[in-house]
């Protein structure tokens, strides 16, 4: 076909949809019936058809044209291949079974098909934690329409102390605040973050009552995806 030439359709077919929704995909096809096409509509069709993947977060869906005799059937059929999350890479190499960081983050998504959605959440998942910094890249599958998702991170330290002080407390627990802090992550490898807290009031910064404004506390919490 080139690029004057065109044929009437009397019906537009996309194979291979699963997962969006069909009448998305007819309101793309369904003005271009009963028109002549020709390569310059079958290329506009074809971003148009992307674009729904996209907005949905498909971002490895393609579309191609099989064989088929569009003159005499009067149907132009579509094949959409929705693209699948053939492995998880973590830091250029296969994620271990072990590695809890990422199985804990993308669980069940492997196998699957691709949703960048799923991976963005699975990134903010990891990046909860102040000594995270992962990033993922879309890597080239073994497999015709596979892609492999590779997670790099390299965190920092996973604990962090804190110390503070102010006067911004109440008369009955102590305006003189003292606090300290200890924040632990990844303990179980599991995107785990752990905090401990100790703060220490009393009257003011020169003393005080020794029976009344001074106050204690103690706290511990722990964060688990």
């Amino acid at each position: 076909m080139d690029g004057k030439q065109c044929f009437p359709i009397h019906a537009l077919v996309v194979e291979g949809v699963h997962h969006v929704k069909k009448r998305s995909i007819s309101a793309v096809t369904g003005p271009y019936v009963g028109r002549c096409i020709g390569l310059v509509d079958i290329q506009l069709l074809i971003k148009q058809l992307t674009k729904v993947y996209l907005d949905q977060g498909y971002v490895t869906a393609r579309f191609y044209i099989p064989d088929q005799d569009i003159k005499n059937s009067k149907t132009l059929k579509f094949i959409v291949v929705e693209g699948k999350l053939s492995e998880i890479y973590y830091n250029g190499s296969p994620a271990s079974r072990y590695n809890n960081v990422v199985w804990s983050a993308f669980p069940g998504l492997q196998g699957h098909v691709l949703n960048m959605r799923d991976i963005e959440q699975g990134l903010d998942q990891i990046n909860r934690l102040s000594s995270a910094h992962a990033q993922s890249e879309l890597l080239p599958g073994r497999e015709e329409g596979s892609t492999i998702v590779n997670i790099n991170n390299h965190p920092d330290k996973t604990f962090k102390v804190t110390v503070s002080h102010d006067n911004m407390g109440q008369a009955s627990t102590g305006y003189a605040r003292y606090r300290a802090g200890l924040r632990v992550e990844n303990i179980l490898g599991m995107n785990d973050a752990w905090d401990f807290n100790y703060q220490h009031s009393e009257p003011d910064y020169w003393g005080g009552s020794k029976q009344e404004g001074h106050s204690n506390n103690i706290s511990a919490s722990v964060s688990i995806p």
